[in-house]
C-alpha cells in the first residue's frame, strides 16, 4: 500500500513537470501494427485451411500506418488511409482495420477523450475517462527508436464484440524525453509519449516521430455527426446488438 502510495506520488510529480515541458512540443507519430508471432503460429495450426487468407491479411496489417497528430493540449490518433486501391483492396484494408482494432481517437482542449466507432450505420463518439490508476509501474526501461522508454502493464477487463467480457494483458513503453501524455489508441496520461503498446495479440510500435515541425499541425476533430455516448451506455448497446444477433443465429438454425 505504502509503495503503491510512493508511487502515485512520483506519478503525480513526474505530470506536473510534463504539463511545463510540453507546452512547446508539437508535432507526429507513425505507428506500425503487427501480431505477436505465437499468435500467428496458433492461427496457422488451427485454420490450415484459410492460410492463404490469413498471408494476406498479415501482408496488409503490416502495410498499416497509424498517424498521432498533437498539440500541446490536443491530438488525435487516426490511421492513414491509402492512395489508389482498388474496391477489393479496401476491403482488405477494412479488414486488417477491424482486426488490429484500430478506431480514431481523439484528445480536445476541452480536456474530454472520445473514441469514435461506427456500429449498424450509427456513428458514435465514445467517451472514456484517462485513468492509469491501475497500471503497475515496473523497474524496467528500454531503447525504442532511440529513445530510453519504461515500462507499465496491468490486466486490462473489456466488452468483446460477441457481448461476453475478457481479459487482456496490456504493456506500454512510454519516454520521458517527449513529456506529452498522448499514445496510440486510448493509451494516454503517462507521463511521457508510448512508444510501443502490447494489448494482447496486438502489438503498436512507433516507427517515425517529427517533432516540432516549421508547418504547424492540424489536430483533427471528432465528426460533428457522431452521438457522443458514454462507455457504460455503448457497452450495454453492444451487449444488446449482440444478443439479438446470437437469437436471429439461433433462429436460422431451427428454422
Amino acid at each position: 500500500m505504502k509503495i503503491k502510495y510512493i508511487l502515485n506520488v512520483i506519478i503525480i510529480i513526474i505530470s506536473c513537470i510534463t504539463e511545463i515541458k510540453c507546452q512547446e512540443i508539437d508535432g507526429m507519430v507513425i505507428y506500425s501494427t503487427y501480431r505477436n508471432e505465437s499468435d500467428r503460429e496458433e492461427n496457422k495450426k488451427i485454420t490450415k485451411s484459410l492460410n492463404l487468407f490469413n498471408d494476406r491479411i498479415e501482408k496488409e496489417i503490416k502495410k498499416l500506418k497509424l498517424s498521432l497528430i498533437f498539440s500541446r493540449n490536443e491530438s488525435s490518433f487516426t490511421c492513414i488511409e491509402p492512395m489508389h486501391i482498388n474496391q477489393a483492396e479496401k476491403r482488405m484494408h477494412f479488414m486488417a482495420r477491424i482486426l488490429q482494432k484500430v478506431y480514431p481517437h481523439y484528445f480536445t482542449k476541452e480536456n474530454q477523450y472520445f473514441e469514435e466507432k461506427d456500429l449498424g450505420g450509427e456513428l458514435f463518439l465514445i467517451k472514456r475517462n484517462i485513468d492509469i490508476s491501475d497500471w503497475k509501474l515496473v523497474n524496467e526501461k528500454k531503447k525504442i527508436g532511440g529513445y530510453i522508454c519504461y515500462k507499465a502493464i496491468r490486466n486490462h477487463s473489456f466488452v468483446a464484440a460477441d457481448g461476453n467480457n475478457k481479459i487482456s494483458k496490456q504493456i506500454v513503453w512510454y519516454t520521458l524525453e517527449i513529456p506529452i501524455h498522448f499514445g496510440p489508441k486510448n493509451f494516454v496520461g503517462f507521463p511521457g509519449l508510448v512508444l510501443k503498446v502490447v494489448d494482447g495479440n496486438l502489438v503498436y510500435e512507433v516507427s517515425k516521430i517529427v517533432l516540432n515541425p516549421k508547418e504547424r499541425v492540424i489536430v483533427k476533430q471528432p465528426s460533428k455527426k457522431g452521438k457522443e455516448i458514454s462507455e457504460k451506455a455503448y457497452n450495454e448497446i453492444l451487449e444488446g446488438s449482440s444478443t439479438n444477433i446470437r437469437r436471429e443465429i439461433k433462429k436460422r438454425k431451427k428454422s
